[in-house]
């Protein structure tokens, strides 16, 4: 009985601080990309890596993030800029630019090709606050279908453009 006393609160912490299981909301980044926005996946999330401690994550990383909108929700994006950056969108027919401030970052999802629905991000949101980043994806556990690796950045052809520090 005293060891099971012991093992929680250390499986908690280790799940809550350095690796976890984490359900996530639509697409994983694994395999093509998700017609349904409410598809749940269940990933293991690094949640003690140096790129998020210590503010190193650039462009093309992949993050799991709290939902901005609904905190009950994860979703898996790519992160596009963070901190003191200009960032181009491009949205539909229109392209502008945001400041993205120091603690904030712009992600963005993956499109369903051949969809006109929206894809749910920071043309949405706008950029996150990165304390809503909950940590970096490392494998899809369940379902069966999508189980696997996530890789830790996009290939540099599918980074948007970014646009110089002022």
């Amino acid at each position: 009985m005293a060891r099971a006393l012991m093992f929680v609160p250390s499986a908690v912490c280790v799940n809550d601080i350095i690796v976890g299981l984490n359900e996530v909301t639509g697409d994983t980044g694994r395999g093509p990309p998700s017609s349904s926005s409410n598809e749940k996946s269940i990933v293991l999330v690094n949640r003690a890596s140096s790129k998020l401690h210590n503010n190193e994550l650039k462009q093309g990383d992949i993050v799991v993030i709290a939902d901005p909108h609904d905190s009950s929700r994860n979703l898996v994006r790519t992160v596009v800029q963070c901190g003191k950056e200009w960032v181009r969108v491009l949205d539909g027919d229109k392209e502008y630019h945001v400041y993205v401030q120091q603690g904030y970052c712009w992600v963005e999802g993956r499109a369903v090709s051949g969809s006109e629905q929206s894809v749910y991000d920071s043309k949405l949101f706008g950029p996150i606050s990165m304390g809503l980043i909950k940590g970096i994806p490392l494998c899809v556990v369940w379902p069966g279908n999508r189980f696997g690796l996530l890789p830790l950045s996009q290939d540099s052809q599918e980074k948007k453009p970014e646009m110089g520090s002022s």
